[in-house]
């Protein structure tokens, strides 16, 4: 389990994070593992809802951890 220090640390960068799969989506919209990284980051934000769709979305285009 995380500290709050490092919780926040991990907001911190998931907003610019989730920017930048968002682009790399735009530019590849068949591109597995953006979808499965911008689902990391909204868990971050604690956006649970839309993780589980990029989460769902990565595995529809055959990413597999």
């Amino acid at each position: 389990m995380l500290g709050t220090e490092e919780q926040g640390i991990l907001r911190y960068w998931s907003a610019p994070a989730l920017e930048a799969y968002n682009k790399a989506i735009q530019c590849d919209p068949h591109y597995a593992y953006a979808y499965y990284q911008k689902g990391k980051a909204l868990k971050h934000l604690e956006k649970l809802q839309e993780a589980q769709e990029a989460f769902d979305k990565a595995k529809e285009l055959g990413y597999r951890r």
